[in-house]
């Protein structure tokens, strides 16, 4: 009897034990990183998207106040992730392959966005003259001839020859 019982206890420890094993096993990952702008500085606040575009499965985090951010619990697979920040050009990185049990990291570095200026113009300026250094309309002056003196004043600029 002193035997069954100890094969009993001895299989229940077994099963015990093979039940935590495998419980704690799991078919899981983890990505985690730091977004950064073209200076080394951290970003706060960034949005950062995983997405699996074979399964559709996706997550968003945002940067914490040291520019991290992390996944946590993810299925393995292929991703895309997409980080947005304001000031900043949206970053992609394509392909990124996570494996089971095997913690990725992705360090992301930012460029500054050049900001979308339209600057609409409507109205016809003055036409200026670029051909020469002249400021008025000198066809405007009458020309009289030399032996007389001019009735009026030479428009500003203007010079007569022969």
């Amino acid at each position: 009897m002193r035997s069954a019982s100890q094969l009993l206890a001895s299989l229940f420890a077994f099963l015990l034990a093979l039940s935590t094993l495998a419980s704690s096993q799991t078919a899981t990952t983890s990505l985690h990183g730091s977004v950064t702008d073209p200076n080394g500085a951290v970003i706060r606040g960034a949005t950062v998207t995983l997405n699996d575009p074979a399964t559709g499965f996706a997550r968003t985090v945002t940067t914490d106040a040291q520019g991290v951010y992390q996944f946590l619990e993810i299925p393995p697979s292929t991703y895309v992730v997409t980080v947005a920040a304001k000031g900043f050009a949206t970053s992609k990185q394509n392909d990124l392959k996570v494996f089971v049990n095997t913690p990725a990291t992705l360090d992301i570095p930012m460029q500054i966005s050049a900001g979308i200026v339209v600057v609409e113009v409507s109205g016809v300026a003055p036409l200026v003259n670029t051909q020469n250094a002249t400021l008025g309309d000198c066809q405007s002056a009458v020309r009289r001839p030399r032996s007389h003196r001019y009735s009026e004043p030479a428009a500003r600029g203007c010079v007569y020859g022969e």
